[in-house]
């Protein structure tokens, strides 16, 4: 095959692929724009330990939930959440909000975008969650 009918359809096929993923709306990505998006998306990755509390950021990005095992933060990854429990884990400042560490290989740490008056109280609130 020549290499401009095979660079033709690598091409065509990329834009294809991109075209499909606008029209299927794949580039968005998620916002936890209330408590009950954040619950499920909780729920989701927690079956056995429903979400008792929630704290949606203001940024829609990230929540704060205390569930029967303590606090654990939920995070935006594209049109996914994930999740975390926050027993052991570092907090640290960060100019865009705070930043947790956690002792875990599989998601070593996380940047939470949260508004000053947000980071000071969930930093308060993790801290006396982990005493």
């Amino acid at each position: 095959m020549p290499l401009e009918v095979m660079a033709s359809i690598v091409v065509v096929g990329l834009l294809a692929v991109y075209v499909m993923m606008r029209v299927m709306k794949f580039d968005q990505t998620l916002v936890l724009t209330d408590e009950a998006i954040a619950r499920a998306e909780w729920g989701a990755d927690n079956v056995t330990a429903p979400a008792q509390e929630v704290i949606v950021a203001q940024s829609g990005q990230a929540a704060l939930v205390r569930s029967r095992r303590g606090w654990g933060v939920l995070w935006v990854m594209g049109l996914d959440a994930t999740s975390h429990d926050l027993a052991g884990a570092d907090v640290q400042a960060h100019p865009k909000g705070l930043i947790l560490k956690f002792h875990d290989f599989a998601a070593p740490c996380v940047v939470l975008h949260l508004t000053p008056d947000e980071a000071t109280a969930w930093r308060a609130q993790i801290e006396e969650g982990q005493q």
